[in-house]
């Protein structure tokens, strides 16, 4: 198994993505904040979408 994991931390918010690459969904995504928390499994196949999808919000709202 190999696996990478890089954090971001912002006051009370923490984003977090390991790479697992024996799993079957091996990207995990782990958004945490005080009030809230969020972890999926995202498939590789949809990671390119999730990404578009992101960036096009970050465009728009920038």
């Amino acid at each position: 198994m190999i696996e990478t994991r890089q954090i971001h931390k912002r006051e009370d918010v923490t984003i977090e993505v390991v790479h697992d690459n024996s799993a079957l969904n091996p990207i995990y995504l782990r958004i945490h904040s005080k009030k809230e928390a969020l972890e999926v499994n995202i498939a590789r196949q949809d990671f390119p979408f999730l990404m578009h999808m992101l960036n096009v919000t970050y465009t728009d709202t920038h």
